[in-house]
């Protein structure tokens, strides 16, 4: 198997096999807490979390956190949000609890992609509350007919 190396500087370096960075790890180029991606997924792991890595005993590293990569606290937040305002909104009758439903289930792909495990949760959420929505509309005639919208606005707008 082969895998990208994030490097502390947002460069991505690879596909290199476990030899390779095992040659890195030698020369210090790679550390316990270097991001790797395997080839063909989107999620990353800190180096010392992969088997087959040899790590020397007295070999002295200066822990970092790479600075161009992100670990989807930003989305898994937005997701969080969204769940929120959909919850706030479903007394709404255009739909935005519908909407921010389902950016909240797009923010907790993000971040689920980026590698922050919690974003399942918001992401399960997320799903079980717009299912509940659409069961909710579905057979049931909206009070809220956009013509009569429509109307209604006309009606209170100045002459």
């Amino acid at each position: 198997m082969r895998f990208f190396v994030h490097a502390p500087d947002g460069q991505q370096y690879g596909p290199a096999d476990i030899p390779t960075i095992n040659q890195w790890i030698v020369e210090g180029r790679v550390v316990p807490t270097t991001l790797l991606q395997p080839e063909g997924s989107t999620m990353r792991a800190a180096a010392s979390t992969l088997d087959g890595l040899i790590w020397a005993e007295n070999q002295t590293f200066q822990a970092y956190t790479p600075q161009g990569v992100s670990t989807g606290r930003l989305e898994l937040r937005a997701s969080w949000v969204c769940l929120a305002g959909s919850l706030v909104l479903c007394c709404l009758p255009i739909g935005f609890h519908v909407v921010a439903g389902l950016a909240g289930i797009l923010f907790a792909v993000i971040a689920y992609r980026k590698g922050n495990q919690i974003a399942l949760a918001a992401l399960v959420l997320n799903l079980a509350l717009l299912a509940l929505i659409v069961f909710q509309i579905q057979g049931k005639p909206t009070p809220y007919d956009p013509q009569q919208l429509l109307d209604r606005v006309k009606a209170l707008a100045p002459r």
